[in-house]
């Protein structure tokens, strides 16, 4: 005779706002505060309970992935009754996104599950001030929760990524779209996160091994119209130092040409969770 199937218990996930500095694939919307997020239907999570051994509950190197409904879409919280995997009383579970079969690893000199961030790739803005962009390279985690005493479980997600707003004035006059945007540290070194690995530990800290770092941050335009001579462009990064205040130079590429300007971080960290909003003026640069 067969055993019957588990009972299901709920588990619900919810997404923190980004914070504006200075104030306490996704949806996002601004806010005084910074912005919010939303669950997109497709959305993957993943879930698994952190165990050493194995045994007839899903293990650490077989993780479920919860897929984001419709029906629990535009959301910021979004709940499941667990389907046929059924949460186990006394044991905690880490959750984190997004989950892809090609980004998890198990770490195997330390028995944790880590997952890969590509900050390399280029993410296209499509729209002048649009963050939805962003969404790709959005990585979160929620430290281990232990199951309630009824059953339930709820995921708290947290940002790993930064947010840096570019709020651009161009030349009274100046018209058309803006093709690509360009970041570097004035002194021409490394500064930026390229890809990294996160390994999430059983004492819900996080560990972060970089395996290369880049020496500008780019970001790519589609149907972006200057409007008013300005452009606000919003770029996600790993949380990062800039070492020695290093000023920052920006410059932007349009169908007119390019635009330089120059930026003084008061800030030195960049850290997670945050939306860093820059002001810059910026100058035509005369083509040779």
């Amino acid at each position: 005779k067969p055993e019957p199937a588990p009972e299901s218990r709920a588990i619900t996930f919810s997404v923190s706002e980004w914070e504006q500095d200075g104030q306490t694939r996704t949806t996002y919307s601004k806010n005084e505060k910074g912005a919010s997020v939303q669950w997109t239907a497709g959305d993957a999570i993943g879930v698994y309970p952190y165990l050493t051994d194995g045994g007839d509950i899903p293990a650490s190197r077989n993780q479920i992935d919860f897929i984001i409904s419709q029906g629990t879409a535009s959301a910021n919280t979004c709940v499941f009754d667990g389907g046929s995997w059924s949460l186990r009383d006394g044991w905690s579970y880490w959750a984190y996104y997004p989950f892809s079969i090609q980004t998890y690893q198990i770490n195997e000199d330390y028995g944790v599950i880590g997952f890969k961030a590509d900050y390399n790739r280029v993410l296209t803005q499509v729209g002048n001030d649009n963050m939805d962009h962003i969404a790709a390279q959005d990585y979160m985690f929620a430290a281990p929760k232990e199951v309630s005493d009824n059953g339930s479980i709820n995921f708290e997600m947290k940002h790993l990524s930064t947010i840096l707003e570019f709020d651009l004035k161009l030349p009274a006059g100046t018209e058309g779209k803006a093709n690509s945007l360009k970041v570097n540290r004035e002194d021409g070194s490394e500064g930026f996160i390229g890809f990294c690995i996160y390994d999430l530990n059983d004492d819900g800290s996080i560990n972060r091994y970089t395996t290369f770092y880049n020496y500008e941050l780019n970001l790519k335009f589609e149907n972006t119209t200057i409007t008013n001579n300005s452009l606000t462009a919003y770029v996600i990064a790993g949380q990062f130092n800039n070492y020695g205040n290093e000023r920052f130079i920006v410059s932007l590429t349009t169908d007119n040409g390019l635009y330089v300007g120059t930026i003084e971080p008061e800030e030195s960290t960049f850290e997670g969770g945050h939306i860093y909003k820059f002001a810059c003026n910026l100058s035509e640069v005369a083509s040779e």
